[in-house]
């Protein structure tokens, strides 16, 4: 099967650069430019040392070659016949159904039906910067401060202390249970529906949380299962504010105002998502393509 995934990316890379779809330059073709290169160097070396060995050198070897070619064309002719023979590719099949061809004198094109990929629709991903984006970019690259507010509610990226106790069928389980826990609203770091469910909270706040753990969670014990957590809020921290004063006290005269600042932000943003919507673009195409192969 490596061999079949192998020659796969070897017909599809060449079948994408000649249709014009996907972006770069493939291994193989930086491959080839490196050995062609390599070749004429290697001919020129070669060419320059006959050059400057020919004359009576050329001659003996001329005389050499003659007799040594006389002595052994019998031999010489039977082992050139059994080599290509030996070479030549032999097809077999594996237990799937899968062909296996082994030797080195066969074509690319027997070991794999390429799948369709001419006109193949794709979608790209929108690459535009939101506000939430932003939000989410200062939480992770500003440090956040403790908030002090104690009407402040707790929103999406902000970091949150708080202390829990989890039971599955009215019990109180080992593991799940934690006086001082710091999580980032929206990262995905709790079960589905945890953080979601600490928005809006205020220090000091408890609140029950009716969940369930995944299906496939890493304790089979609790795969699958019911839950409440019991969670009461302990501290909210959050990214500052992005002003003109702050701007001016943190990025010592790198940004003349909090538009400029907010701007750089906005495009490191869109640059990122640019380059993670054209990976998965990519990716797409060669699953479908893949998918269709045989």
């Amino acid at each position: 099967m490596k061999k079949k995934y192998a020659v796969i990316g070897i017909i599809l890379a060449a079948a994408l650069m000649a249709s014009g779809c996907g972006e770069g330059e493939s291994p193989s073709s930086q491959t080839s430019a490196s050995s062609g290169k390599a070749s004429s160097a290697a001919s020129s070396s070669q060419g320059g040392a006959s050059s400057a060995s020919s004359g009576k050198a050329s001659s003996a070897a001329s005389s050499s070659e003659s007799s040594s070619s006389s002595a052994s064309s019998g031999q010489g002719s039977s082992s050139s016949s059994s080599a290509q023979s030996s070479s030549s590719a032999a097809a077999e099949t594996a237990a799937d159904g899968t062909p296996i061809i082994t030797g080195d004198d066969f074509a690319v094109s027997d070991c794999i039906e390429l799948g369709e990929y001419l006109g193949l629709k794709l979608t790209k991903e929108s690459t535009e910067v939101t506000d939430d984006d932003l939000t989410r970019y200062f939480a992770n690259y500003l440090s956040q401060e403790t908030l002090t507010d104690p009407d402040a509610e707790a929103k999406m990226w902000d970091t949150v202390t708080i202390a829990y106790e989890g039971s599955v069928d009215g019990e109180v389980k080992d593991g799940m249970v934690s006086d001082s826990h710091s999580v980032m609203i929206g990262s995905g770091s709790l079960i589905d529906g945890f953080e979601d469910g600490m928005i809006g909270m205020k220090v000091g706040d408890t609140r029950e949380l009716d969940l369930r753990f995944p299906e496939h969670y890493h304790s089979e014990e609790l795969s699958g299962k019911a839950c409440v957590f019991k969670v009461t809020m302990k501290s909210i921290a959050r990214a500052p504010e992005i002003t003109d004063e702050w701007v001016e006290e943190n990025t010592y005269g790198e940004y003349a105002s909090a538009e400029a600042y907010i701007d750089q932000a906005r495009e490191t943003i869109r640059a990122q998502k640019e380059q993670e919507a054209s990976d998965k673009l990519k990716n797409d195409g060669w699953t479908a393509v893949l998918a269709d192969s045989t």
